[in-house]
């Protein structure tokens, strides 16, 4: 049988007046060495695109070339907020190419405090500049440049930057991989929870010279992936870097020790099928928090009272939640 999302169970229920209002399902799946730690033990097998989730796998295939810490932008999710744009109008004005020619859509900037920081009226039109993909893209066109590779079709799987990736990936995952097309315009990786668990913990513990680099900078400066009011952001910030996170389109959160600094590892994947709503991702993660305590390594126990002392804003006025799984 076909396992889908619509199997996942029921995660929590928000309750007001001992009447139940909502039901929110989606799945938790934890990596800790061998052990394995979820609320639906079919979820190991679910096929899921990897949607930003695969941003670290894309920047590491197609270069890496980590100059600074604004080489981050290539695998970020990011708000527009100005100190992203200042490097993304760096890196249109560093190629020959317009804003227009690249392939993911327009948008608004990701959250109202970020579109109030913009002068008017850009603020009110959609730009690709602002969209959450836009420095991968920018990226992409950088490593085509830097490899002489053409730039028009980079987001066509038969491109050549597309071709390596694909090939990074496949080294890494040991099979012939399937792929659908993000909302952004790129491939996205197919794979089961349980290979993209795998992709994150050795992500985490590999020992090679460009993957600590990567990792020291994007837990130094975790701004640079996401931004203001942001959940993986805010996790990277109260664990000081111990913890990398990353959010993706439709409910997607991923967790990982950083192995710069960390010797205990745990790898955290998270769906709501709800879509990415902070507040959902959010109470997921706090079950996980509790639930777990005495098992997760001390790299997380700084997220504890802080998304602890968010879930009475999270869960609204007047409801009181209940963890079903």
């Amino acid at each position: 049988m076909t396992i889908t999302i619509a199997d996942a169970p029921a995660v929590f229920a928000l309750n007001r007046g001992g009447f139940t209002e909502q039901l929110h399902y989606g799945f938790y799946y934890i990596k800790l060495g061998d052990s394995v730690l979820t609320n639906w033990h079919q979820s190991s097998k679910l096929q899921l695109p990897t949607r930003s989730l695969l941003k670290p796998w894309q920047f590491q295939g197609a270069g890496p070339h980590i100059e600074s810490p604004e080489s981050l932008l290539g695998l970020s999710s990011h708000s527009a907020q100005p100190f992203h744009l200042e490097t993304i109008d760096r890196w249109l004005s560093e190629l020959p190419i317009s804003e227009n020619q690249l392939i993911c859509p327009p948008s608004r900037p990701y959250d109202v405090a970020s579109s109030h920081c913009l002068p008017h009226p850009e603020n009110q039109e959609k730009k690709k500049r602002f969209h959450f993909c836009s420095g991968k893209h920018l990226y992409l066109l950088k490593c085509c440049e830097r490899l002489g590779l053409p730039f028009e079709g980079y987001h066509l799987p038969d491109h050549p930057i597309q071709s390596q990736i694909r090939s990074f990936l496949e080294e890494k995952i040991g099979k012939e991989s399937q792929w659908v097309t993000d909302s952004c315009g790129l491939p996205s990786l197919v794979a089961s929870i349980e290979t993209q668990a795998n992709l994150w913990a050795e992500f985490g513990e590999d020992t090679s010279s460009a993957s600590k680099k990567l990792r020291h900078y994007w837990g130094k400066y975790p701004q640079l992936t996401g931004g203001f009011d942001r959940l993986d952001t805010e996790i990277m910030l109260y664990s000081e870097g111990r913890l990398l996170a990353k959010e993706g389109a439709d409910g997607l959160l991923a967790i990982q020790t950083n192995g710069n600094t960390e010797v205990k590892h745990a790898t955290v994947l998270i769906k709501s099928n709800h879509g990415l709503r902070k507040e959902n991702l959010g109470l997921i993660l706090n079950l996980i928090l509790t639930r777990y305590r005495d098992r997760l390594p001390q790299a997380f126990e700084g997220l504890h009272a802080r998304i602890g002392s968010t879930v009475p804003q999270w869960i609204g006025a007047g409801h009181s939640i209940d963890y079903l799984q």
